[in-house]
């Protein structure tokens, strides 16, 4: 378990470096899945995974990095690596140096940890793993702590997500101290809407030929801030005003 700076507190030094540096990066995280203990999804059977998760440091399949999206960001982060969608940083790329084996040696050490569920269990077993070695955190022991010494609270209190979400600008209690004014209000004369053009554009074949599967389920799974973040460093790559 490592700590990941979160994205709202990313400098614009951080990220101009992290985009030069983005070739190397997924370059080298591409070398770590050909390790033998990478070779397998951390939380099930599934061989050749393709996603990560911060802060814990494991390689895991796209079945369950969408477990992972489902349980929260303030248990894990997923982000894809054989794509090229995502923008890595250096903390984040030397959180997965360890690799699956010295996250088990954390994560799978107290108590009786069960096998970890097959490629093709139920969601819901596959889940309920998820949820027990991450969230709850039943088998979790620091490579410090002694096998005979329960692990503190601070030690089985559950990571900290790789990003948060930067705090909103106005509080509800602001919101609601607004005063309520009982007057009705004043009705306006409705006036005709023009209508938008229905005509859809078609991409050209080339990128049309381009579009994979994979990449797809890239953007669905990212959210606002990694998206624009993405789209900002495509731009500068292409020439285009930002």
């Amino acid at each position: 378990m490592h700590v990941i700076t979160p994205l709202c507190d990313r400098t614009k030094e951080e990220k101009e470096a992290a985009q030069k540096a983005d070739s190397r990066s997924h370059n080298e995280l591409k070398q770590l899945l050909r390790r033998a203990e990478n070779k397998e999804c951390a939380d099930c059977t599934a061989s050749r995974p393709g996603w990560a998760s911060l802060p814990h440091g494991v390689f895991i399949c796209i079945n369950c990095a969408q477990i992972h999206r489902h349980i929260g960001r303030h248990i894990s982060q997923v982000k894809a690596i054989n794509t090229g969608t995502y923008l890595w940083y250096p903390d984040e790329v030397d959180a997965m140096r360890d690799g699956n084996a010295e996250a088990a040696r954390a994560y799978l050490v107290r108590g009786n940890p069960p096998p970890k569920p097959s490629e093709h269990a139920p969601h819901s077993v596959k889940e309920q793993y998820v949820r027990d070695k991450y969230e709850k955190k039943k088998w979790f022991q620091r490579p410090s702590t002694s096998p005979d010494r329960p692990a503190s609270p601070s030690e089985t209190s559950p990571p900290v997500s790789g990003r948060t979400l930067c705090k909103p600008t106005s509080s509800p209690s602001s919101l609601s101290a607004r005063p309520f004014s009982s007057k009705p209000r004043m009705q306006s004369q409705s006036t005709p809407v023009p209508q938008r053009s229905t005509a859809v554009i078609a991409p050209p074949p080339s990128a049309r030929a381009t579009c994979k599967t994979e990449n797809l389920m890239d953007l669905l799974m990212m959210d606002l801030g990694e998206l624009e973040e993405r789209t900002v460093a495509i731009r500068q790559q292409e020439g285009c005003p930002t």
